[in-house]
């Protein structure tokens, strides 16, 4: 393979006549232009007595995606033992070809062949290093955990991440609600009580609307943010008619999932969610959204809903049952992937018309928990096996496809943890958090975070 090619984008200065200097210049803002594909070229051998796999792929005109696999591996087809892949997922195609020796070759001969790549993007993807963090701020359960990208120029790269992780405390003081954050990328930590919420109310999930974080309640009929980056740590209340189960945000809204059908969409985070109607009767458990109205949720029945457009939504029963579907994640507007209450796992290529189920180690016992696909190819599932056991994080680098999905060494960051909750950020393949609960009694919660080895 080829190496890679990509233009960042050109620069356009913006000038203005200089006050202090005749005849002078000075800088006073620039242009950025788009990122520009990614170039790059691919090359082997077949057989004289064989079609040319590269031929094929490129008459086909069908979108690719190709791994760069750095390591040593016994079978090529392994996706998941590497030092670093690089992976071109995103509309990658054949844009040329070229076969060579073309004349006269023995029977046995090999030919040479290449092709020219051309697709919107790459990434790169390392094994991930997990590591339990502050997970002395939580005293009972983590409830659920968000992450959000900061535009702080003023951050080191790797640390423009803000982490959001919303849990429940039985120690000191008694019964409270915690909201725990970090704002540079998880170097330093704070937490706060939730006084407004008490006597046995729970907060229950996390989001991001506008850089603000977004917290629900299943036992209590208001939503609450923080604007930590504004440096007020103070919540505050949103008062409702409607207590809610799941959230998921996606730019300047967040979509939020309630009992008995309750659906809304929050388009403010100072407002009321405003109630629409998914199609479902039973509670709604899980829900994820992208840009451009693509809405993926699931309900305690074992029905999964679906939109392409934000208005109109379609119905599944994946698993043909009753089973809560209680996970969802929406990988594009086509591929989507649904977990359910008897950990089964599954997944549709056209917008949810139809469902596959897709095995991978310990399915179809426990509770799938969450599933995180940052990247097309990229994806994260969060296990619970069953009562008292430990919780298991699998990842695939194949796309979910057969066999790809691997057991993640967890164990210094999720010690005896028979629950897990986990989020990500798209584009980004080398980055996860996780919170839930330990085995152990009282100081038993805990904060995971995945980052690059």
């Amino acid at each position: 393979m080829g190496g890679a090619s990509q233009s960042q984008g050109d620069v356009e200065y913006i000038y203005c006549p200089d006050p202090e200097k005749y005849d002078g210049f000075i800088i006073v803002g620039e242009i950025v232009g788009r990122e520009e594909g990614v170039e790059t070229g691919l090359s082997g051998h077949f057989p004289l007595s064989a079609l040319s796999d590269i031929v094929k792929w490129g008459s086909a005109k069908t979108p690719l995606a190709i791994y760069c696999h750095f390591g040593v591996s016994s079978n090529p087809q392994n996706f998941n033992v590497y030092k670093k892949a690089v992976i071109f997922d995103d509309r990658a195609r054949i844009t040329s070809t070229d076969i060579e020796d073309m004349g006269s070759l023995e029977e046995s001969a090999r030919i040479g062949q290449s092709a020219s790549i051309s697709a919107a993007g790459y990434y790169e993807v390392v094994p991930l290093n997990y590591i339990a963090r502050v997970d002395n701020l939580i005293v009972d359960t983590g409830h659920g955990c968000a992450i959000d990208r900061l535009y702080d120029d003023s951050l080191p790269i790797d640390n423009r991440y803000a982490f959001y992780v919303v849990a429940h405390n039985t120690g000191t003081p008694s019964a409270t609600q915690e909201f725990i954050y970090s704002v540079d990328g998880g170097q330093n930590w704070g937490e706060i009580d939730f006084s407004s919420v008490a006597g046995g109310n729970t907060l229950d999930g996390i989001a991001v609307i506008n850089g603000v974080p977004v917290i629900i309640s299943k036992t209590v009929t208001s939503t609450f943010y923080v604007d930590v980056l504004s440096g007020d740590v103070t919540p505050t209340v949103v008062a409702g008619t409607v207590a809610w189960n799941c959230i998921s945000s996606v730019g300047n809204a967040a979509y939020v999932g309630g009992f008995s059908g309750d659906f809304g969409i929050i388009e403010d985070y100072t407002s009321v969610p405003v109630e629409m109607t998914i199609g479902s009767s039973a509670d709604v458990v899980s829900v994820h959204a992208l840009p451009g109205g693509i809405i993926l949720a699931g309900d305690a029945a074992g029905k999964v809903f679906y939109s392409t457009d934000g208005i109109n939504f379609g119905s599944a029963n994946p698993g043909g049952g009753s089973d809560a579907i209680t996970a969802v994640c929406a990988v594009n507007d086509s591929v989507f992937w649904a977990g359910d209450a008897a950990g089964k796992l599954f997944y549709s290529t056209n917008s949810g018309q139809t469902w596959s189920e897709r095995g991978f180690p310990g399915s179809d016992s426990g509770v799938v928990t969450g599933i995180v696909f940052p990247t097309l190819s990229v994806g994260f599932i969060s296990h619970n096996p069953g009562a008292g056991t430990q919780a298991v994080l699998l990842k695939t680098t194949g796309a979910g496809t057969v066999g790809s999905w691997v057991k993640v060494p967890v164990a210094g960051a999720l010690p005896s943890a028979d629950n897990l909750l986990i989020a990500g950020v798209r584009d980004n393949p080398n980055l996860l958090l996780g919170t839930g609960a330990l085995d152990q009694a009282e100081t038993d919660g805990v904060i995971m975070l995945g980052l690059p080895s």
